[in-house]
């Protein structure tokens, strides 16, 4: 299952375009009148296919659940058994530097996990984010 856009999903007319502003076309400016609850509906969403349709408590409740699934699948990746709670720790600082490149440091710091001692085994000197696409 992939998320889909607010065009696919019904809730955007389409009148932006990335694909023309990224090939350099012109964009004219639209007023979309999207009230902030329904604005925080559409993120809380995430365009994920199973939300078309649910009411707003719902939505949080598929995204909890889906959040709860990927947090236990982490804590036993590889065949290691790890804490939840610590993964919900990584979760959180990642999430908190999703916008703009951050030292491992600082993530470790979000986590409470000391660099000194797990830092250098993980990403010696790197940023997480970066724009070649892949951890740093």
């Amino acid at each position: 299952m992939r998320p889909m856009s607010l065009y696919e999903s019904g809730d955007s007319d389409g009148s932006v375009s990335l694909r023309t502003i990224m090939s350099g076309g012109s964009m004219e400016f639209v007023q979309n009148p999207v009230s902030l609850e329904r604005l925080v509906d559409l993120i809380i969403g995430g365009g994920w296919p199973g939300c078309i349709g649910l009411s707003s408590e719902d939505r949080v409740g598929f995204v909890r659940s889906y959040l709860e699934c990927s947090v236990h699948d982490a804590s036993v990746f590889g065949g290691m058994r790890r804490k939840e709670s610590n993964v919900r720790s990584v979760l959180k600082a990642l999430a908190r530097s999703e916008c703009i490149p951050s030292p491992v440091t600082k993530v470790c710091r979000d986590t409470c996990v000391p660099f000194e001692r797990y830092g250098p085994l993980i990403l010696p000197g790197r940023t997480i984010g970066s724009e070649s696409g892949y951890p740093r």
